[in-house]
């Protein structure tokens, strides 16, 4: 399906980006460490030119006279004087600009990924949930969520890895900078705490690995929704055991719950829901909008003592999508019942 292709392209674009975080964020140091070099050197050029005539001394300090491809052609990168001089507070900087890319990467695996994934497996599960092609299609999309999980992982264990490089950078600058670690040393401690990361990961059951994530149980439970009235079971009886699983499972029984899309305002399905950012309670916009309206200014759920204003509440995309399907869902079994019934009849 195009749709399902263009999700595993997106997961080996993530791969392929990890490898090239990786070699970025190596680069960015080395490059910032041969810059500091050549200024060192050239402050040092300029020194003995002083003491040999002045018109050399001119050329040098003048940069419209002096070519800028000629010091650095006889400036040699001097690592004994880089050690004397450097910052590294610098390559600290250059490291923060590779995990902040990193994030936005893991974010996009999120908005986008996950997002995509978890609407298409919505969309299958409605129209053909439940003939073969259907489940082996939403199989196969459930391992696009396990990998898409995976890849954000994998992504974690660079950014944290970074994170660690930065903390030694730091620490080392602060004791004693003439024991700046060597670039070898950087580059060795930063793949080996990331394969460190990964092994570990690679270790995990299939619970440890997806019962507790949270972006995976929301899958489940939304794909569940389409088919089903009731709760979504706990993903402790959707995953099974494994060796190394604890037989004390109870951080994962809690199943799915049952939502119900009436707004306790209108008493009719919700339109065009909105969702407090303080408290989390969600109401149809008109039905909150004429409630503050009148005065109140807590929150009308029932048992709810949050203070809100209308400004606190935020269009509920998520949600407006839920009721929507629900909706869906009642007319289709409205509508089978009355084939049942024309059936009985006949």
């Amino acid at each position: 399906m195009p749709r399902q292709n263009r999700i595993q392209d997106e997961i080996e674009s993530e791969q392929e980006n990890i490898a090239l975080n990786r070699n970025d964020s190596i680069q960015d140091i080395n490059e910032n460490e041969t810059s500091t070099g050549r200024a060192a050197g050239k402050s040092k050029t300029k020194v003995k030119s002083k003491k040999h005539n002045t018109a050399s001394r001119k050329n040098i300090e003048d940069p419209v006279n002096n070519s800028d491809v000629e010091n650095d052609a006889i400036i040699p990168f001097n690592r004994e004087e880089f050690l004397a001089t450097a910052r590294p507070i610098k390559r600290v900087d250059n490291i923060d600009g590779v995990m902040f890319d990193l994030q936005h990467l893991i974010k996009q695996v999120e908005h986008i990924g996950f997002e995509l994934v978890t609407d298409t497996a919505m969309a299958i599960e409605e129209v053909s949930g439940c003939t073969k092609d259907g489940q082996e299609v939403g199989g196969q999309l459930d391992s696009l969520m396990r990998s898409l999980i995976d890849a954000q992982e994998e992504l974690k264990a660079h950014e944290k890895s970074l994170y660690d490089l930065k903390q030694r950078i730091l620490r080392k600058d602060i004791i004693e900078k003439s024991e700046l670690v060597k670039q070898e040393d950087l580059e060795t401690s930063y793949i080996a705490k990331v394969d460190e990361l990964k092994e570990d990961y690679s270790k995990k059951t299939l619970r440890q690995k997806y019962a507790r994530h949270e972006k995976y149980f929301n899958f489940k439970e939304r794909v569940w929704e389409v088919t089903h009235e009731d709760a979504m079971p706990p993903l402790k009886d959707l995953i099974p055991a494994e060796v190394n699983d604890s037989e004390d499972d109870s951080d994962i029984e809690v199943g799915g719950k049952t939502q119900n899309y009436k707004c306790p305002l209108t008493l009719r399905p919700m339109e065009n829901p909105v969702t407090s950012v303080l408290c989390g309670h969600s109401f149809s916009f008109e039905g909150i909008k004429e409630c503050l309206q009148n005065g109140s200014n807590r929150c009308p759920a029932t048992g709810c003592q949050q203070r809100v204003t209308l400004k606190d509440f935020r269009p509920d995309e998520e949600l407006a999508h839920r009721v929507a399907l629900h909706l869906r869902r009642v007319r289709r079994k409205e509508e089978d019942n009355v084939d049942d019934d024309a059936e009985i009849i006949d």
